[in-house]
């Protein structure tokens, strides 16, 4: 579902059959979806929409894998990456551009040769690319790349660490890029997962994040507040040595917590709005603080819930029980209609894990489902119900 926020009540624009993963607002007040559906606000859409205010409309074909970000700069042109390419188009090419008629690869050429998990754009509109990619349309790119409108660039050496992704990308106040993701190096310098760009060099920031094993380290989102002080969230205990699991703030060079962090997950996106800090992911409490809905406000005293999104109605699904587990659990879940339904599970970075249930259900059955969880690392899981109602998502945890 797709839904705007007036600061009391939300709004739905219509509601989508599978996830959104990014959203955009062009200089006429388009609004762009990007993410996994096939279908939007009743309208056949391949992972790709726009709205008008008043409808959806599909643009061009669509994908054939669902992009990771959108972004559109100030002349209107919508810029997509991912893992994917234009339905029917072969061969992944990961980055596209919609000029209002049809999708191109900016520049021509083979586009980026993995997957682009993030963009950005600065004041004049020059676009940045992030994921985990080596080149761009031929060139030379380690996991960061620029594009100014002629031509594509290495921003210097980019970060070689090994299985490096930038997730995410974010132009500060003072035109410094700042990047995001699971890296330790870039441009040959140590940083830990967050480093500035400032045109010509690389450099870490105020220490940078630690906390989690292996690749479980990384920045997921960065952002700005009005008086240009940033905040990042992710998977992390620690910033620059200060312990503030999940979430945090920069004052001046030092780190500071918010309300405690997150309990236990991932902070996947973060936004700030005046004096509110907002954070969305796969987390079971914030600021100590539970049943917040993935979804959650701190205004510097407590986190509270953001206001829930209004669910399509037609399917129900229940919370695991146990939960957490270390064997099995078990999830049921209900629909008022007669439908075809998936019931799936994804770990914190999106990846399917498993496909629990796909069938048909009539009206009012209730079915119980089984979910072995003895063999998944441990951690927090997504439970996603999918029909015609779309999507309806429940946590579950593996206990260690």
């Amino acid at each position: 579902m797709v839904a705007r926020w007036d600061g009391s009540t939300w709004t739905s624009l219509g509601g989508a059959n599978d996830w959104i993963f990014a959203l955009g607002i062009g200089p006429d007040g388009t609004l762009y979806a990007a993410g996994r559906f096939t279908q939007i606000g009743g309208v056949a859409a391949t992972r790709v929409a726009r709205y008008d205010g008043t409808s959806w409309a599909a643009m061009g074909p669509g994908f054939n894998n669902p992009p990771e970000d959108l972004v559109v700069d100030s002349e209107g042109t919508v810029y997509v990456t991912g893992g994917m390419n234009l339905v029917g188009g072969g061969s992944p090419r990961a980055i596209f551009q919609w000029d209002g008629q049809a999708w191109t690869v900016p520049g021509g050429g083979q586009g980026l040769n993995n997957t682009g998990y993030s963009l950005a754009l600065d004041a004049e509109d020059n676009l940045y690319v992030g994921g985990s990619f080596r080149t761009v349309s031929g060139v030379a790119a380690n996991n960061v790349a620029k594009w100014d409108g002629t031509s594509w660039s290495a921003l210097g050496g980019g970060t070689q660490t090994v299985g490096a992704v930038v997730y995410t990308l974010e132009v500060g106040p003072t035109g410094e890029l700042y990047a995001g993701g699971y890296f330790t190096e870039m441009d040959g310098g140590t940083v830990e997962h967050l480093a500035r760009w400032d045109g010509s060099a690389w450099a870490g920031v105020a220490g940078g994040v630690a906390g989690e094993s292996g690749a479980g380290t990384a920045v997921r989102d960065v952002a700005f507040d009005g008086g240009g002080q940033l905040y990042i969230g992710g998977s992390f205990a620690t910033a620059g040595g200060v312990a503030v699991m999940g979430v945090a703030r920069l004052a001046g060079a030092t780190w500071e917590p918010l309300a405690g962090g997150v309990g236990n997950g991932t902070v996947l996106a973060i936004a700030v709005d005046g004096a509110a800090f907002y954070a969305g992911g796969g987390y079971s409490s914030i600021g100590g603080v539970s049943g917040l809905n993935y979804f959650a406000r701190y205004e510097g005293g407590v986190a509270t819930p953001a206001e829930p999104v209004p669910q399509a109605g037609a399917l129900v699904l229940g919370p695991a029980f146990p939960n957490p587990s270390i064997a099995t659990t078990t999830l049921r879940f209900s629909s008022d209609r007669a439908q075809t339904v998936r019931l799936e599970l994804f770990d914190v970075l999106g990846r399917r894990v498993a496909t629990l249930y796909e069938g048909p259900v009539s009206a009012g059955q209730r079915v119980a489902v089984p979910v072995a969880v003895g063999s998944l690392p441990a951690g927090a899981y997504l439970a996603r119900l999918t029909g015609d109602g779309g999507p309806v998502t429940r946590r579950l945890d593996r206990a260690r």
